[in-house]
């Protein structure tokens, strides 16, 4: 049975899905120490973390001052690797930690994937043919 959406979640496709073998440390450059280590320090970064490519969320989640937490934390940490996905992975992971894996599937059909797993699946939508 497919979970529904919930006010206080965040559901997204794990980026490290389906091994589940990459962390969120991999998001931030770790050649440049000073950050990375303050970082490290601060928040887990051995953790599951989410695509930014769609999320489904109760615009609840969304308070007053998040965008100047992710705005402080973009310039606190300028080693994400991938843009905003870090950063918000970051958030909602370990500040505001929301993050649910959305279901991936019902008994017909895939919904998303980055990449077909396997090409007996029908998909709604892949991020990469």
């Amino acid at each position: 049975m497919i979970q529904s959406a919930r006010p206080n979640a965040l559901f997204a496709h794990s980026d490290a899905y389906p091994t589940y073998e990459w962390k969120l440390t991999c998001q931030f450059d770790d050649t440049n120490t000073e950050y990375f280590s303050r970082l490290t320090r601060v928040y887990n970064l051995n953790i599951d973390y989410f695509q930014t490519t769609i999320m489904l969320y109760h615009t609840k989640i969304i308070e007053d001052d998040t965008y100047d937490n992710l705005l402080h934390l973009t310039h606190e940490y300028p080693i994400s690797k991938t843009n905003e996905q870090g950063i918000m992975a970051l958030y909602f992971t370990n500040i505001n930690p929301l993050f649910q894996q959305i279901p991936t599937n019902n008994e017909d059909i895939y919904f998303y994937d980055y990449l077909s797993r396997n090409s007996k699946n029908k998909y709604i939508m892949l991020k990469q043919n």
